[in-house]
């Protein structure tokens, strides 16, 4: 939302530099960070409405609050890496965590939190985005067109061909979207010619 919330850097002193503890202990609500915010002497590029439960800020906030609600919980890394590793035992339970997170954390949805958990925790997990559900679909990976089942047969079919979901999801994902990120170059989508070419 980097035209309503801008440079996420100038918040860093309203959030400790971004230390959830802290973060959970100063603030009640959603509402206390909101106007810890407007009072502070960041002019972001956005209106803050505070009555707007649209308003990106609000969601912003509310994302905030309960994140650092979510992970102070845990003391250390090693603790949260514990609370993931149970997850991990089998397709059912790793299916579990997004689940968890979505519901946990405001703003978070199914997709977004797999998005999450994939790049920041394990390469176990995919993001059914659009790019990864048109592949995915037209290849035969899957036969659904929503999120959870997309995911849980897209991981299963990592695990039949032996390779890590992570890198599955990144191939789809960049050839869907044309955007090669880590090199600034943008082509136009080839998933089509992908899927034909795979096919043929």
């Amino acid at each position: 939302m980097p035209n309503s919330i801008g440079d996420l850097e100038k918040l860093s002193p309203i959030l400790f530099g971004f230390d959830h503890m802290k973060v959970n202990s100063k603030y009640d609500d959603w509402e206390a960070l909101f106007d810890e915010i407007v009072a502070s002497e960041y002019n972001p590029p956005g209106r803050m409405v505070k009555s707007n439960n649209k308003s990106h800020w609000v969601i912003y906030c509310k994302s905030i609050i309960s994140i650092a609600e979510f992970i102070a919980r845990y003391k250390t890394v090693e603790e949260f890496d514990e609370f993931v590793q149970g997850f991990l035992t089998n397709e059912q339970s790793k299916l579990a965590l997004p689940l968890l997170l979505s519901k946990e954390i405001f703003g978070f949805g199914f997709a977004l939190a797999c998005d999450f958990l994939k790049e920041n925790v394990s390469p176990q997990f995919i993001k059914p985005d659009t790019h990864i559900n048109d592949i995915a679909f037209e290849l035969g990976i899957t036969s659904s067109t929503e999120d959870y089942t997309i995911f849980k047969d897209v991981v299963s079919y990592c695990a039949r061909i032996g390779v890590l979901p992570y890198e599955v999801d990144k191939v789809f994902w960049l050839v869907g979207s044309g955007n090669f990120y880590l090199t600034g170059a943008r082509i136009n989508s080839s998933k089509h010619e992908f899927v034909r070419s795979i096919k043929g």
